[in-house]
């Protein structure tokens, strides 16, 4: 009788179990379909000059009239504003949902905001120079002129550019440009020529990281079935991101010190140094500033700081004055505060600022007597 009585106690309990584990599953699957969770849902807009300009009309107009100090010709929107630093709050009329937007005075930021100032800097790079998902105020272009009262500093910076594109921008700057007197590179590790593997690789990271938004239709039916549930899609997620996480790490580290990629690697630097022989010959000089990418992993470690150090020995063996952009973002564990938004690891404008102020006092840029 006890052994049956034992037995029995075993199964309710068994069951009971069962019970508050389905109650809990039931509870969280009730509070994700709630709530959304950063990061994990939404998209980023491009308004302008990007591909789905069209479909976004409606919010262009209102983005565009709620610009009052310039002509509005492209921007940024994201479905919230966690770091509380994009300026427009608008409604999009197409569905009533509101938006976060930034827009993007690209003759401002080109001309400097300090013209009239005797000295002339240029930077030059890509999205991360010219200040995508960033407000005026928040620049790499704005924040050196509030830190260097002398000078004014142009921003010639490109989305999409590589040291090819810096090449071009840096022959317009001598040409177009005659009163700039020194060239600042602000190099993206994005920016490294890539072999034929490389660009494969990039490639189907691309899509994964894709696919963590917008998943391809499973054949599976369990796939499909499973697929509804919010908690089911939430770990799928997750997991996604991981892997994208893992596999960006590892292209980064083929990109820079595999074999693989070498080739890519002394050329891009060459490249550099030509750009700064170029410049050298009109009197300009040139200096590089490694910005740093906007990641540490769960234990608070930076995945590229060999690969700085292996860009900086590369820069000292041709002559280049460099900048290690990482030094000041080395004390904090986790560099999330630090992206436009989760949606867009582009630098906000309190990286700007770690950066600005960084080089300010290592006497990077140095404000010379008129």
């Amino acid at each position: 009788m006890r052994f049956i009585r034992d037995k029995k106690n075993i199964l309710i309990n068994i069951v009971l179990c069962l019970f508050v584990f389905m109650l809990a599953i039931c509870g969280a699957e009730f509070a994700l379909r709630k709530i959304d969770i950063e990061g994990f849902s939404g998209y980023k807009i491009f308004l302008g000059e990007r591909r789905n300009y069209k479909d976004y009309t409606l919010l262009a107009q209102v983005v565009a009239s709620a610009n009052k100090d310039f002509e509005f010709t492209s921007g940024n929107c994201y479905p919230s504003n966690p770091t509380g630093l994009l300026p427009l709050k608008v409604i999009n009329p197409y569905d009533g949902k509101y938006w976060y937007c930034v827009s993007y005075n690209k003759k401002q930021r080109r001309q400097g905001y300090n013209p009239e100032r005797k000295r002339q800097i240029a930077l030059v790079g890509d999205s991360f120079t010219f200040g995508e998902g960033v407000k005026e105020t928040d620049t790499l272009g704005y924040l050196l002129n509030e830190k260097y009262p002398k000078i004014n500093f142009q921003n010639w910076g490109i989305m999409g550019a590589d040291t090819g594109s810096v090449m071009q921008t840096c022959k317009k700057i001598i040409e177009f440009a005659p009163a700039v007197d020194e060239v600042i590179y602000f190099y993206n590790l994005d920016d490294v020529a890539m072999s034929r593997m490389a660009i494969s690789q990039r490639e189907y990271i691309l899509f994964q990281k894709k696919m963590i938004y917008w998943p391809k239709d499973e054949e599976h039916s369990l796939v499909k079935v499973l697929s509804k549930s919010a908690l089911f899609s939430l770990a799928r997620k997750v997991w996604q991101m991981k892997k994208v996480s893992f596999l960006t790490t590892q292209l980064y580290k083929d990109m820079y010190l595999s074999e693989n990629n070498r080739q890519g690697f002394l050329m891009t630097m060459d490249d550099i140094r030509s750009i700064k022989i170029m410049l050298a010959e009109h009197g300009i000089s040139f200096r590089l500033v490694i910005y740093p990418l906007l990641y540490k992993d769960l234990l608070g470690r930076y995945p590229a700081e060999s690969i700085h150090a292996e860009i900086i020995n590369a820069c000292n063996k041709r002559g280049i004055i460099c900048l290690d952009g990482y030094e000041p973002f080395k004390s904090y564990y986790s560099l999330k505060r630090f992206a436009v938004h989760p949606l867009d690891y582009h630098p906000n404008g309190l990286s700007n600022r770690e950066i600005v102020d960084y080089i300010h006092k290592k006497d990077f840029v140095i404000d010379r007597p008129e």
